[in-house]
């Protein structure tokens, strides 16, 4: 991890919490093996788990990303599961993933440190003034409260988020560094993409470069410096992944969804919301129930159905203990 703007903390929520579980659990990896590895009590795990804990120190972050997907890039495979809850999460949910991706995840820095040392060399850059442009903030130096806000990390102005900005400062010996200014051993052998884009942001502007945010994307991708959150779908994904038949099954409990949602107007679209809250909450479980066939149940009374859904509110009630692992419901 790197020691330089690096993001110390990690803000938990329970949109978090509950993708850490869903991770933990798709990498069949136990709660108390844990523990066990770095010396957590199980209720600690718990508690991580339902977003109770609202702060986590993201060196420890990190490690546990890498214990459960037993890998050195835990914390990007995390970042893109995460980012599957991307459009409907918290606002406070959406704030950490970003500062994870932009400011705690770790990329190679040789290709762009390479890039931007003869960029700055051909062009003749003043670093100075490169320093000068990124720590201005012009965009935000006008707001309330300016000089105690947080830097170099996202947040959202009061609370609002549409309005998400940073508030960067950047020293003139970092900028050395990662130029190839300095002696070999002060310079970062990796670097967080908020900061590398930020940088080609001004060093453009003081190049004068046409289509500049066409550009700074193009050469992050180039030193590969890739965005982990994920936040766009591909078209026909099913199509391409299942059996036809699968496809048109589909198909058609979606279009079922919508008649659902249509007739019943509001009342649908909270039930539909917390269909999606159920299956991050239990993926297995809430699909094997909403799997079950219920046509011996359909001829049957509306009370005799009510009765039916209240027995099952008791039964989870009684049995939905937090396991370590949980097996396909046959």
């Amino acid at each position: 991890m790197s020691d330089v703007y690096t993001l110390k903390n990690v803000t938990m929520t329970p949109e978090i919490g509950r993708a850490l579980k869903n991770y933990r659990i798709a990498h069949d990896v136990s709660a108390k093996s844990i523990t066990n590895k770095f010396g957590k009590a199980s209720s600690y795990i718990s508690k991580l788990e339902k977003g109770d804990i609202k702060k986590v120190e993201s060196f420890f972050f990190i490690n546990l990303c890498n214990f459960i997907s037993d890998s050195t890039d835990g914390l990007g495979e995390f970042i893109c599961f995460l980012s599957k809850y991307y459009r409907s999460c918290s606002l406070e949910t959406r704030l950490s993933m970003i500062n994870m991706d932009e400011f705690l995840y770790d990329h190679d820095i040789s290709l762009f440190m390479e890039y931007i040392s003869s960029y700055i060399r051909n062009h003749q850059i003043d670093k100075d003034e490169l320093v000068k442009r990124i720590n201005s903030n012009t965009d935000i130096i006008g707001t309330p409260g300016y000089k105690v806000l947080i830097e170099n990390q996202w947040i959202a102005l009061n609370d609002n988020k549409d309005k998400l900005v940073i508030k960067y400062n950047i020293s003139r010996k970092y900028i050395d560094c990662i130029s190839a200014s300095c002696r070999i051993e002060e310079r970062p052998r990796t670097i967080h993409r908020g900061i590398a884009e930020v940088v080609l942001s001004y060093l453009y502007v003081l190049g004068k470069e046409t289509n500049a945010k066409t550009l700074i994307y193009k050469t992050l991708e180039a030193c590969g410096i890739d965005q982990k959150r994920k936040t766009n779908t591909p078209k026909n994904t099913f199509s391409n992944v299942l059996e036809p038949d699968i496809v048109d099954n589909f198909n058609d409990f979606v279009h079922s969804l919508q008649t659902a949602i249509l007739l019943t107007n509001d009342y649908g679209a909270k039930r539909l919301k917390q269909m999606c809250d159920n299956m991050n909450t239990d993926l297995s479980f809430c699909f094997a129930f909403m799997s079950e066939d219920l046509k011996s149940l359909s001829s049957k009374s509306k009370d005799t159905k009510q009765e039916f859904l209240n027995e099952l509110r008791e039964l989870i009630k009684k049995y939905a203990e937090v396991n370590d692992i949980l097996d396909l419901y046959e």
